[in-house]
């Protein structure tokens, strides 16, 4: 896999490159830390906002590596405006692994990079020493949504609209999503919690307003037709599954059927958690997570 070496020493142990994946999309990558490598990956949408409390708690004793999804952040889009598959998010996760040397890393993912993370392990099984999906589906996200299929069905209709006034539904987006309006019905309304600090939360919509549309809506499409479901008994891998109990994007019952498929998988429920639980108790997020990589024996050296 080709490799870009313009990387940049922020500091010792910390670290930002770019790395070529396999159509020539310029993934955008972070590392700190040493020891054995956990890689995040993350929503759809998102940028790293979801780890913010994460990395500090686990950078001195693991090398962290997160990534830009291509078309997001810091990533470049593709040349093709289809290959946006999951399969394609997959080979951007290869190539920045094999780009790090690592063989077999513990894969950390949030909300869509779940999806990420469980179809790269059923293609490299091999190359996976442990998975923790936190508060994401398996598969067609949409049709559960505050468990009604209604996001669902009206997405066709979103996408035309999209592509019928691009210019138009770009301008509105960018607009509208980098707002305290935004910020406030997002917190109080669609996730309804009052947990989360503002700069841990308010980055995820400055992030969303800068996004491409067409980018964001062919990401959508696809979150909305793949599955997994009916693969995750084939997985042999340590798997720590996290749920928020009060999720409205991602209903808990969800990630309890993850772990009833994936064979020998634990599960963490987060007490009165949403979709941003690791963001609203990370204390009982990182102590079980800890207990999971010391437990599984990950720490002694399985992901080297």
């Amino acid at each position: 896999m080709a490799k870009d070496d313009r990387g940049s020493n922020r500091s010792a142990g910390e670290q930002e490159r770019f790395v070529r994946s396999f159509d020539g999309v310029e993934i955008y990558v972070e590392s700190v830390g040493s020891g054995p490598p956990l890689v995040l990956c993350d929503g759809i949408g998102c940028d790293g906002y979801a780890w913010s409390r994460l990395i500090p708690a686990f950078k001195d004793r693991f090398q962290i590596i997160h990534l830009h999804h291509r078309g997001h952040g810091r990533s470049q889009p593709p040349p093709e405006p289809n290959a946006l598959l999951f399969t394609d998010l997959g080979k951007d996760l290869l190539a920045v692994v094999d780009a790090f040397g690592i063989e077999r890393p513990v894969l950390l993912a949030h909300s869509m990079g779940v999806q990420v993370i469980l179809e790269f392990a059923l293609q490299h099984p091999d190359r996976v020493a442990g998975l923790v999906p936190m508060c994401g589906s398996f598969g067609r996200p949409l049709d559960t949504l505050h468990d009604s299929d209604f996001t669902g069905s009206m997405l066709p209709h979103i996408l035309w609209l999209t592509r019928r006034i691009p210019r138009t539904f770009q301008r509105l987006w960018t607009t509208l999503l980098d707002t305290e309006l935004a910020y406030n019905y997002g917190t109080y309304i669609e996730l309804r919690t009052r947990r989360l600090r503002y700069g841990d939360w308010r980055p995820f919509f400055t992030h969303l307003a800068t996004m491409d549309v067409p980018v964001f809506m062919r990401v959508l499409e696809q979150m909305s037709q793949h599955t997994t479901e009916d693969r995750l008994h084939q997985l042999r891998v340590p798997t720590l599954v996290v749920a928020g109990a009060k999720d409205r994007f991602t209903p808990v019952r969800l990630s309890e059927r993850m772990q009833q498929l994936i064979p020998d998988a634990e599960l963490l429920v987060v007490p009165g958690g949403t979709h941003c639980a690791p963001l609203e108790l990370p204390e009982l997020v990182h102590w079980r997570l800890d207990r999971f990589l010391r437990g599984r024996q990950i720490e002694g050296g399985l992901a080297g």
